[in-house]
């Protein structure tokens, strides 16, 4: 036998990946579901080669995921926690033996934000969509994941600027949740009277009277018929001089999906329709005086995404939209926080 073809014992093996060319043409999604499809039962590797490239996909896989659509990930929680706690530099929102209730959290991962302020030092945290949690396991996963990032190096996720906190700190924040339960994919380990996920309207909301000391809420203004009654009700539950920090996404959501969509296009419908495109077309800086009209403060008020928009244009909105100013128009975000006076 060759000596050539066969290596001298105690060699290692490495193993590369290599590109196939017959499946150029197959979409990236469509691979990640063959690799979900094959690998998601007790199955494991029965060869080295499978072992050491399985390996190689996961820490890829990982830096791949770690973008804020993939709503799982730290970079997603990392852009949630800068959108909500930035305000707290300025306005100094209380965390530590504070209470916070955050409005359409996501069924996907409901649980992420909340965790993380109850690590930062927060009494309770309410969690609350109309939808039950999606994937429970995968959510638990999640969570324990927030853990080790955050005891490694948590300025990944809340910022060099706001870390105060200790190793110690955060795991004695964390008594009594089940990391190890969590890392396995069992709610077993939250501890529900502090994280309280709930699934109700934002109409009927249960949480105590003047008991939040925080309310906060990320693209959910927008879905919201009625939104005087919204604020009405987180008003009733608010403490008097507590906070609320609100980013809400006004433009036409079909744009987001369908490239014959205009980003305004909504405008131009029956303006009695309370929802279309499942949003109810409040404009940016009308949303001031709403809160202003239920006892909130506005501390602050920004607004961005502008998009083009000339008279013409203007002129084939509906008539409550068609008079209004171009530059009220053209800003389709606003970032808001207020306080309760």
């Amino acid at each position: 036998m060759d000596s050539k073809l066969s290596p001298p014992a105690g060699h290692l093996t490495h193993f590369g990946a290599s590109q196939n060319s017959s499946l150029k043409s197959v979409s990236t999604g469509e691979l990640f579901s063959e690799l979900i499809s094959r690998t998601s039962s007790d199955v494991k590797a029965t060869t080295e080669e499978e072992g050491y490239l399985a390996h190689q996909l996961c820490g890829n896989l990982r830096r791949f995921s770690d973008v804020h659509l993939n709503r799982h990930s730290i970079t997603n929680l990392k852009n949630v926690c800068s959108a909500f706690l930035r305000p707290n530099i300025n306005h100094r929102l209380p965390i530590k033996d504070s209470t916070w209730v955050e409005l359409g959290c996501g069924s996907v991962n409901p649980w992420s934000f909340s965790f993380l302020l109850l690590a930062l030092g927060a009494k309770r945290a309410i969690p609350i969509d109309l939808d039950p949690v999606g994937d429970p396991g995968q959510a638990c996963r999640t969570l324990a994941e927030m853990v080790k990032t955050l005891l490694v190096d948590p300025a990944l996720i809340i910022g060099a600027d706001l870390t105060g906190v200790s190793q110690q700190d955060i795991l004695n924040n964390l008594h009594g949740f089940g990391l190890k339960e969590l890392s396995d994919g069992s709610m077993s380990g939250i501890v529900e009277s502090r994280l309280d996920y709930r699934i109700e309207s934002v109409y009927a909301l249960t949480v105590p009277r003047e008991s939040a000391d925080v309310v906060v809420s990320n693209a959910f203004f927008e879905h919201v018929p009625d939104v005087n009654r919204a604020v009405e009700s987180i008003a009733r539950i608010t403490k008097p001089g507590g906070y609320g920090v609100h980013i809400i996404d006004t433009i036409d959501h079909w744009f987001y999906g369908d490239p014959d969509s205009g980003p305004l296009d909504f405008l131009k419908v029956d303006p009695a329709e309370p929802l279309v495109n499942g949003c109810n077309r409040v404009r940016p800086k009308e949303f001031p005086a709403i809160f202003e009209k239920h006892g909130f403060e506005v501390l602050h008020a920004s607004y961005g995404n502008v998009v083009p928009l000339t008279e013409d244009e203007r002129r084939t909105f509906a008539p409550r939209w068609s008079s209004m100013p171009l530059e009220d128009l053209a800003s389709t975000l606003i970032n808001i926080v207020v306080r309760l006076k």
